[in-house]
């Protein structure tokens, strides 16, 4: 396996395309690029060299060979953004472990590879910091990739005056987000970082600080150290590069078309004197606390080169960045920028006071459309309660009919009541009249049954002192009998 490991804007991009020509490798473009923690495959095909201002050699998408490991809902398997910059240096220290993490994800692009009978190439720009971790973890063949950092800190300076301020904010991603390293910790209270700028000094000497102190550190854990400056300008260092790759590959890659470019740089003027007063103290300390000779080597090599291109620089620009810089073009774009910002505020001030009019506006309009409702639905209460109370008034209306018709029906009665009263008094008067005739009646019963029973014992005592039959007497006297059973009640 290759780990190509560099910072930004160094050429490595262009050393890894040099690669992915090849049928014998896969190669992964920028493996702790935070991207991938969301990358959706719909994006692959999206995000290519000529789709930002890259410089980068024309190609295709810098991630398809990430294609398997992308989650249908987005993002690189086992990769998390922390991975970019969190973990730039590992917990505990440069020279410390690989987190567990890091250790599977950067396993499963390998094996991934190997299966496919192919050498896994992976290109790393976050890598600096761990490259020591990553070494122990996967001792392949480890190349670091260096370039003259004042050209690179003009190809940074070019990206952010261009509207892309990244490569600034990676230095500060860096520093802030890895103060458990003692020198990050350093270069945090030294130079305040805020708002970047493409003069700001605190920037600039973050930033080569930064680097050194990467070299320094890491330099004997590396295989291959190219500087692609030399790689550009001298064709035996071209075949030796590439000689040293394939010797340890078996892959042969065309570095051919290897060039120089440099930007610009608008750092002061007037300011060198300090800065480089200020590098070369800290740039000592770097040095002389590097682990290895080969990092002291490195270190005073870049810094070396460094102080040179810098000087080269303001001996051929500095009276056009005095003219071109915050003294002059670049104030007064800044000038016309802080212009425009204050029309932009004052744009957005009225924006605002139009949008809280129209709000307001709204606000009364909605309020008028309330009422208009609540007005509605009072009407239709109040068209309700009208139906009601008609409707309540034709019932009483009804009601005072009915209660008229039952007083009529109530007088009707009371007369009848009267009337049957007076019915009931006759017929009392002649039920008494009837009992009276009753009793009267009853008493003569009672008589004519008295003397029916003397009859009837005389006749017994008649019928016992003779023997003889009288006929004719007792058929009177049987007719008698009759005659007295048949009135009595």
């Amino acid at each position: 396996m290759i780990f190509l490991h560099s910072s930004f804007r160094v050429s490595s991009t262009w050393l890894w395309s040099r690669f992915r020509r090849s049928d014998k490798v896969v190669a992964y473009c920028e493996v702790f690029n935070e991207g991938l923690a969301t990358i959706v495959r719909s994006q692959l095909n999206d995000i290519t060299p000529t789709s930002w201002y890259s410089k980068h050699p024309i190609g295709a998408g810098y991630f398809l060979e990430f294609l398997p490991f992308i989650r249908d809902d987005g993002g690189v398997n086992e990769f998390d953004a922390a991975m970019s910059f969190a973990r730039f240096i590992p917990p505990d220290g440069i020279g410390g472990t690989l987190g567990a993490s890091e250790q599977k994800y950067v396993m499963g692009l390998i094996a991934h590879a190997e299966r496919l009978g192919k050498l896994p190439v992976l290109s790393a720009s976050r890598s600096l910091g761990r490259l020591r971790s990553i070494k122990a973890a996967f001792p392949g063949f480890h190349i670091l990739v260096y370039r003259n950092l004042f050209q690179q800190w003009c190809s940074y300076t070019e990206q952010c005056f261009s509207g892309n301020p990244y490569f600034f904010s990676t230095i500060r991603n860096v520093i802030e987000e890895n103060k458990h390293d003692h020198f990050c910790r350093y270069l945090h209270d030294l130079f305040p970082l805020h708002t970047p700028e493409v003069d700001s000094v605190e920037y600039f000497c973050c930033f080569v600080l930064l680097h050194l102190y990467l070299y320094a550190q890491i330099a004997d854990a590396t295989d291959l150290i190219i500087d692609v400056n030399r790689l550009a300008n001298d064709e035996d260092y071209r075949h030796l590069i590439g000689q040293r790759i394939t010797d340890a590959s078996g892959v042969e890659i065309d570095l051919s078309d290897a060039i120089n470019t440099i930007a610009f740089s608008f750092v002061p003027p007037e300011r060198r004197a300090e800065v480089l007063d200020q590098l070369r103290v800290i740039a000592n300390l770097v040095i002389a606390d590097a682990p290895s000779p080969q990092g002291r080597a490195l270190a005073s090599k870049v810094l070396g080169e460094f102080v040179e291109e810098y000087s080269r620089y303001h001996f051929y620009a500095s009276r056009l960045v005095e003219v071109a810089g915050s003294g002059g073009l670049l104030g007064e774009r800044d000038s016309f920028r802080a212009e425009r910002d204050g029309l932009a505020v004052e744009r957005d001030s009225f924006r605002a006071e139009r949008d809280g009019l129209a709000i307001e506006r709204d606000s009364f309009r909605a309020e008028r459309d309330g009422l208009a409702v609540e007005r509605d639905s009072l009407r239709a209460e109040r068209d309700g309660l009208a139906i009601e109370r008609d409707s309540l008034r034709a019932e009483r209306d009804g009601l005072a009919i009915e209660r008229d018709s039952l007083r009529a029906e109530r007088d009707g009665l009371a007369i009848e009541r009267a009337s049957l009263r007076a019915e009931r008094d006759c017929l009392a008067v002649e039920r008494d009249s009837f009992r009276a005739e009753r009793d009267g009646l009853a008493i003569e019963r009672d008589s004519l049954r008295a003397e029916r029973d003397g009859l009837a014992i005389e006749r017994n005592g008649l019928l016992e002192s003779t023997s003889w039959r009288l006929t004719a007497p007792i058929r009177a006297l049987r007719k008698l009998l009759r005659v007295s059973t048949r009135i009595s009640p």
